[in-house]
């Protein structure tokens, strides 16, 4: 099999092949009536708009999980899919939104949040998804200013304004979903009835005939307006129609987005800005423009390339099971095997490079317009790729040091939890983080951490600081209230140690690892750690800062000293040594080049 589409199609299917016949109205589609559960009107929807039994089947099975596993970024994923959205029961959404809102909400939740409500198909389904979740409390958790605004213009266009935080804002869109006259005409031009794919002439080429007839589904696809798209643009030109702007055509946005995407003299920078284009001429905001064409359109490309992986495993292994009964029959090297051998060989040629477009279309679309990150986000997120990515591989290499580095991973985590409002829990965190530090702060002292985790909170607003990106102001504070009250010494050392902490966060934040670990080196110092662990630290900071540079080669070097310092083998030095040798050769070649 052609290298290329097996990687593809083991990466990215694992499950069973489905049958393919010419002329597919809707490719694996089987009669609702066969379904085993009874079918909403959010099932019956997708069944019309081309969604295959077995991929309404896994979109329920997907919903379940989720709400089993009660993961937050699963959650935001799965608001985004609009066939997981269909298929999913008022109940289950208001779920979803709960598992949102419970604790800290950043503005990537936010907005999962406005997504999912935005799926209701009508008012009696917002209703209840919303008073299930909460009624006005969604509302009031919302941080995001765009995703307050659509929230607010969302309960205008259903008729309650009562849940909207800005009546203003909601009376802008009152009555827009509730009217579907009103409704039609405020999409700009076009409608929310399902498209026809257009039939396509068979040319007895099974790749040239999938091809075509999925392209001819997915330009379908794009046609048909999700129920997403269709509140976002009613929405959006509601507000415009009240302040004499033109409307915007979702669906003619939606085509050249596709089109562009599609054009294979473009670059992938040329295809990006000429979307941007698209978007500034229509007027759009980036959340906006995300919500009714790039993401979408993102995930009816995604599931276009499982269909196709489907279809390439099953047809690769009849024609290879083809070219072994020819063989078997006629012989190896014979005219007839090698007939079918050419068949099979003319098809992964065709198939490859048309899953590998698909794939591309459909990543870069979704990384378009991507929801905002908040400061905690980047640092978590930075942190946690850091320890994944770098710990298990100088574990591997030398005994010791990928726990020290993980401690210092924890030591800075424990602060990132403390800026968040969790003060004990970074104390506590910064105890078990550092060899030695727990013989300083033991049980005897946990009344005197409660006092100055109740302080730092207090200073702290609860949490308002951080909210607004100001998490050095507020951990400072913390130390200066800690002090004016007259806390023990002790629990003004902590509230200092935590300001140094955040700095050493806002280090990793800016993308600079080796200041962070050295900032945490100060942390543990002031704390009592082992000089020894300390000097450990210190190699590995370097470590670190090599692996995350121009030249990661750098870091044999570093890591060597830290294995003669830890007492390692002669074999171990002498490969550190031949692997130096080696890096060197690298960079020298590197250089030439």
């Amino acid at each position: 099999m052609n290298v290329a589409l097996n990687h593809f199609i083991h990466s990215n299917y694992s499950g069973p092949a489905l049958s393919w016949q010419p002329k597919p109205p809707a490719f694996g589609q089987q009669p609702l009536d066969q379904v085993e559960f009874s079918p909403s009107a959010q099932q019956q929807m997708a069944d019309q708009a081309g969604d295959s039994q077995d991929e309404i089947q896994a979109a329920r099975e997907r919903i379940e999980k989720v709400l089993h596993k009660e993961d937050d970024d699963e959650v935001c994923e799965l608001a985004e899919d609009d066939l997981c959205m269909k298929v999913a029961t008022p109940e289950q959404k208001s779920r979803l939104i709960k598992l949102l809102m419970a604790g800290h909400t950043n503005d990537k939740e936010d907005r999962a949040i406005v997504s999912i409500l935005q799926s209701a198909q009508d008012k009696d389904e917002y209703v209840k998804i919303i008073d299930g979740a909460g009624g006005r409390e969604v509302g009031e958790e919302l941080d995001d200013k765009e995703a307050k605004k659509k929230f607010d213009r969302l309960a205008g266009a259903y008729d309650r304004v009562d849940l909207a935080q800005d009546k203003n804002e909601a009376e802008k869109t009152r009555g827009a979903l509730t009217d579907p006259a009103k409704q039609e005409r405020l999409l700009g031009g076009a409608d929310s009835q399902s498209v026809d794919p257009e039939d396509n002439l068979e040319t007895g080429d099974p790749a040239d005939d999938f091809i075509r007839a999925q392209q001819s589904r997915t330009a379908a696809k794009v046609a048909t307006l999700d129920r997403r798209t269709v509140v976002e643009t009613v929405c959006e030109n509601s507000v415009r129609e009240k302040e004499g702007k033109p409307l915007v055509n979702p669906r003619q946005i939606r085509k050249q987005v596709n089109e562009i995407m599609n054009d294979d003299s473009l670059s992938p920078e040329q295809r990006e800005a000429r979307i941007k284009l698209v978007q500034e001429q229509n007027g759009l905001s980036d959340y906006t423009m995300r919500n009714i064409a790039t993401q979408p359109v993102a995930k009816i490309y995604d599931r276009a390339k499982q269909e196709a992986s489907r279809f390439a495993q099953q047809q690769v292994a009849q024609l290879r099971h083809e070219v072994q009964q020819t063989e078997r029959v006629f012989g190896k090297g014979s005219p007839e095997a090698a007939e079918v051998q050419a068949k099979l060989h003319r098809f992964e040629a065709k198939m490859a490079p048309y899953l590998k477009k698909l794939e591309g279309v459909a990543g870069a679309l979704n990384d378009m317009f991507p929801p905002p990150k908040s400061f905690w986000d980047s640092v978590g997120g930075f942190l946690g790729d850091l320890v994944k990515s770098l710990a298990p591989a100088l574990l591997n290499l030398i005994p010791g040091v990928g726990n020290i580095l993980y401690g210092a991973y924890q030591a800075v985590n424990a602060v990132v939890q403390g800026a968040k409002g969790n003060l004990l829990g970074m104390v506590s965190g910064l105890v078990g983080a550092v060899p030695g530090v727990g013989s300083l702060l033991g049980g005897a002292s946990q009344k005197l951490l409660d006092t100055g985790s109740k302080i730092a909170r207090g200073a702290l607003g609860l949490g308002q600081a951080v909210d607004q990106g100001n998490p050095l102001a507020a951990l400072g504070a913390a130390s200066g209230l800690a002090g004016d009250l007259g806390a023990p010494a002790l629990v003004s050392q902590v509230a200092g140690y935590a300001t140094q902490g955040v700095s050493v966060v806002n280090a990793v934040a800016s993308g600079n690892p080796f200041a962070a670990v050295q900032g945490a080196l100060g942390v543990a110092g002031d704390l009592g750690a082992p000089r020894q662990a300390l000097s450990y630290l210190g190699r590995g900071a370097q470590v670190l800062d090599s692996l995350t540079s121009a030249t990661p080669w750098s870091a044999l070097q570093p890591t060597s000293q830290m294995a003669q310092q830890l007492g390692a083998s002669r074999g171990v030095m002498r490969a550190f040594g031949y692997a130096q040798d080696g890096a060197e050769a690298l960079q020298f070649i590197n250089a030439v080049a």
